[in-house]
């Protein structure tokens, strides 16, 4: 059995790419931080794992970079692979920027 891989470059990238890089490397991390919470993993100074510590059970936003690329570059390769496959990556609307909250309809008590 032969199997060749595709080539997932960022090589012609348009800005809009690159943003939805970042924005898939955040849900990966989630996802992975979400699973980890479930099995019982919690946040450590260093990781642990006879007591399920791990010191990237962080925000995205708060870890130090070396540690974002493990995510990013799963994120780029579903992007790439997403581009080859000729889907269209549009940036949100403005209404869709905004976090749920703030796009809400206010409430009022009768």
């Amino acid at each position: 059995m032969s199997y060749s891989p595709v080539c997932t470059s960022t090589d012609g990238f348009q800005p809009v790419h690159f943003q939805a890089v970042e924005a898939a490397a955040e849900a990966i991390h989630d996802t992975w931080a979400v699973t980890r919470v479930q099995q019982g993993w919690s946040f450590g100074l260093s990781r642990n794992d006879d007591v399920k510590h791990h010191p990237c059970l962080i925000p995205y936003d708060m870890l130090e970079e070396s540690e974002k690329e493990f995510d990013k570059k799963t994120a780029e390769a579903t992007v790439a692979a997403l581009l080859i496959k000729d889907y269209a990556i549009q940036p949100p609307s403005a209404a869709q920027a905004q976090p749920a909250a703030a796009t809400a309809a206010p409430t009022t008590d009768p």
